[in-house]
C-alpha cells in the first residue's frame, strides 16, 4: 500500500465563460454582416481582423483537452479538411484568383464554427447563441428593408455584395426556426417580406416600421 503510485487526476476540458459572446460575435459580423449594415464598421476588416482574434483568445483561455474534443469531431474533421482541400487545389483552379478569394472566405466561417463548438455545451449558452443570430439577421433585414434597393422582378436586394435575395431569404428561413421557438424574438415578418415582393421604395421605411412593430421581445411562457 505504502510503495502504490498515485495516478494524476484526468485532466477535463476547460470551456471559458465568455466563448458563447464571442461566437455571437463573429455570427453577427459573418452571417448578420453587420459590417454591411453599419457601412463605417467595414474599414476595420472585420471578419478577418475578428476571427484572427477571437481564435487567439480560444487558445488561450481553452486547454489542451477542450480541443482535443473539438478535434475528434467528426464535423470538426470534415470542415478542417474540406478547408485545406480547398486551399491546395487553389493553385490549379480555372481562374486561380477567385478561388484564393473563395478560400480566404472561408476562413471566417470556419472560426465561427469554431467559437461555437468551444463554448460549454449548455442550454444556456444555446440559448445566447440562438438569441445573438436572431438579432443580428433581425437588424439585417430592417437595415435592408432601409437601405436596400429594389432589382428585376421587385425583389429586395439586401445590403453589401454578399447576399442576392434569394441568399438573405435562406438565411432568413434558418433563422425562422430560431426564433418561432416559445421565448424567443420573432423574425416571421422579416421572413415573410424577405420572400414576398419588395414594395416601392417610398414605402420602405413604412415597411421597416411595420417590421420593427412584430418584431419585439415576445415572451411566452411554458
Amino acid at each position: 500500500m505504502g510503495g502504490a503510485s498515485v495516478l494524476p487526476a484526468p485532466t477535463v476540458p476547460v470551456f471559458w465563460r465568455g466563448a458563447p459572446w464571442l461566437a455571437v460575435a463573429l455570427i453577427a459580423v459573418v452571417v448578420g454582416r453587420v459590417q454591411e449594415v453599419f457601412p463605417p464598421l467595414e474599414k476595420f476588416r472585420l471578419a478577418l481582423v475578428g476571427s484572427a482574434a477571437v481564435v487567439l483568445v480560444l487558445f488561450i483561455k481553452a486547454n489542451a483537452p477542450t480541443w482535443h474534443s473539438v478535434l475528434r469531431s467528426a464535423t470538426s474533421r470534415l470542415l478542417f479538411t474540406y478547408t485545406a482541400w480547398l486551399a491546395i487545389t487553389v493553385p490549379f483552379a480555372v481562374w486561380p484568383g477567385l478561388a484564393f478569394a473563395t478560400t480566404w472566405a472561408m476562413l471566417p466561417l470556419v472560426a465561427m464554427y469554431v467559437s461555437m463548438v468551444m463554448c460549454c455545451p449548455s442550454w444556456a449558452n444555446l440559448d445566447k447563441v440562438q438569441f445573438g443570430f436572431v438579432i443580428a439577421l433581425t437588424a439585417f433585414a430592417a437595415g435592408s428593408l432601409l437601405r436596400g434597393e429594389q432589382i428585376v422582378g421587385g425583389r429586395l436586394s439586401p445590403l453589401g455584395i454578399m447576399y442576392d435575395p434569394n441568399d438573405m431569404a435562406a438565411v432568413l428561413a434558418v433563422g425562422f426556426a430560431l426564433a418561432s421557438r416559445p421565448g424567443s424574438w420573432r423574425l416571421r415578418p422579416a421572413v415573410g417580406l424577405s420572400h414576398s415582393p419588395s414594395a416601392p421604395p417610398f414605402s420602405l421605411p413604412a415597411s421597416a416600421a411595420a417590421v420593427a412593430r412584430y418584431i419585439w421581445p415576445l415572451r411566452h411562457s411554458a
